[in-house]
């Protein structure tokens, strides 16, 4: 057991406190280890280094009179969890403390040199963070339904014009199959079939649900037809409205903006020197029609006839 722990604590230290520029010596380990109540010789330290190194382990050996160790590469370079960081503070769903707790974590990845470097980089307290503590129990949870193929019941909540939490439909509880998580647009949303709803696949946000449980009854399946990537690209694309082939005129400045909001397997065809026309499947709703305003007159929807004069209302309410 001793043998055991003492390989467990030079793995640490190597993992903890060494990398390409930090290396340590037997002589720094053996200090290490006596802080622990472990004694070692160079010969054990040694062996332990080459075991590690044995089983896969990349540690990396400066050749001197007094040879220095450190832990080259890792699961994560610094650059992936740096990505990673990044996401998790600028992410609005995820409270600020929660945030802390995980960019903690995620530094331990990179040693700590490394992981002191970029915790001096946050700035969390300049961002709109949530106030759902609770967020990062419903991903659990439900991901654990998905996993036992079980239903889960929950409330649902609004805020009113005080910023008062209302509980949905006087409390309430939803009885709900989730069959997928997704993020987007900085949100958390869970995907599935409700009871009251003859099993039309709905979403609901996760920062808006509280008492959350996981039934023992099991979970209804997906329509035949039904497809997580569609899902996404039609009802988070342009939330609402019903689905219409729509074709829009654009400056061609505007093709980053397209092939953002559709991909670059959308549908363009040249029009002009200045011009393209793209052609997409979109849920015609308020807010396709305002992502069209944003162009600043840039963009012209053609067709079809009902969407031009759906638009057009639109405007003619702001005159």
């Amino acid at each position: 057991m001793k043998n055991y722990n003492r390989l467990l604590l030079i793995l640490k230290y190597l993992h903890d406190k060494t990398d390409e520029d930090h290396s340590v010596s037997i002589k720094g380990i053996n200090e290490y280890l006596a802080k622990q109540n472990l004694d070692a010789d160079r010969k054990t330290i040694s062996e332990c280094i080459s075991e590690l190194i044995n089983v896969g382990y990349d540690i990396c050996c400066i050749r001197s009179t007094q040879n220095l160790y450190y832990m080259h590469s890792r699961p994560f370079t610094l650059a992936e969890v740096k990505v990673l960081v990044d996401a998790v503070q600028s992410s609005r769903f995820i409270s600020e403390k929660h945030s802390r707790e995980l960019i903690e974590k995620l530094s331990t990845l990179v040693g700590t040199y490394k992981g002191d470097i970029l915790k001096r980089q946050l700035y969390i307290g300049s961002r709109v963070k949530a106030d759902n503590v609770n967020l990062p129990y419903n991903v659990e949870m439900i991901q654990k339904a998905i996993i036992a193929n079980r239903k889960i019941s929950f409330c649902y909540f609004d805020y009113n014009a005080q910023k008062e939490k209302v509980l949905k439909q006087d409390g309430k509880i939803y009885v709900f199959s989730p069959l997928s998580l997704i993020w987007n647009n900085d949100m958390y949303y869970v995907v599935g079939c409700g009871d009251y709803y003859k099993n039309k696949v709905l979403k609901f946000r996760l920062d808006r649900m509280t008492d959350l449980e996981i039934l023992d009854s099991e979970r209804v399946d997906a329509p035949n037809d039904f497809s997580v990537s569609d899902f996404f690209d039609k009802e988070f694309s342009m939330m609402g409205g019903n689905v219409s082939t729509v074709e829009l005129l654009c400056e061609n400045e505007l093709m980053d903006s397209v092939i953002d909001k559709f991909g670059e397997g959308v549908k363009t065809e040249i029009i002009d020197s200045e011009h393209f026309k793209a052609t997409v499947d979109v849920k015609v709703s308020g807010l396709f029609f305002g992502w069209v305003l944003a162009s600043r007159g840039a963009m012209r929807i053609l067709g079809p006839e009902d969407v031009v004069e759906k638009f057009n209302e639109l405007i003619t309410k702001y005159l």
